[in-house]
């Protein structure tokens, strides 16, 4: 991961999305196993969410800007993401999925393999 990346921020369109579509509080799940992400905060950094593993150790996890951003610019860049693509840069894959199919506009084409599609509405 560039240094580069681990400073970068959300894209204030996307955390605005984000906001919109996920309270803070609010359980996401991913999408291929069921596990459950409660999104603690949004911000410019990203979002900060708790698993169940990170539960147990009374700590959230961050879900870094710079993996939002990219999965978002691949998404609006082919119409579709794939999760097996994503995972060759983004080490969050399954998370930021999850986050991004909360989306207006994103649907959730298939779980195995997991496939987000773009097609917002006019």
């Amino acid at each position: 991961m560039a240094a580069s990346r681990r400073t970068e921020v959300l894209e204030p369109d996307l955390e605005e999305r984000l906001r919109r579509a996920i309270p803070e509080g609010t359980t996401v799940f991913t999408l291929s196993s069921r596990r459950p992400n409660r999104v603690d905060s949004i911000g410019p950094e990203g979002v900060v969410v708790t698993t169940e593993r990170s539960a147990v150790a009374d700590k959230s996890e961050m879900v870094p800007a710079w993996m939002l951003n990219h999965a978002w610019h691949e998404l609006m860049r082919a119409g579709s993401l794939e999760a097996r693509e994503l995972v060759k840069t983004v080490k969050r894959s399954s998370a930021v999925c999850a986050l991004l199919a909360e989306l207006p506009g994103v649907t959730v084409a298939s779980t195995r393999p997991i496939r987000l599609e773009w097609a917002p509405r006019p």
